[in-house]
């Protein structure tokens, strides 16, 4: 079973006013996902643009 989590989020693009959905990483196992570890290491998770 799966242990990281995330969900589809509905947003609004402040600029434009368009509507749209992004993932949202809620939990993350590092070791099930080093790629999302990365990521947040980074500072690129859960960032929209």
């Amino acid at each position: 079973m799966a242990r990281s989590h995330s969900e589809k989020v509905a947003v609004t693009c402040g600029s434009c006013g368009e509507k749209f959905e992004v993932e949202v990483w809620f939990i993350i196992d590092a070791v099930e996902r080093p790629d999302l570890r990365q990521e947040l290491f980074e500072e690129r998770l859960n960032i929209v643009s």
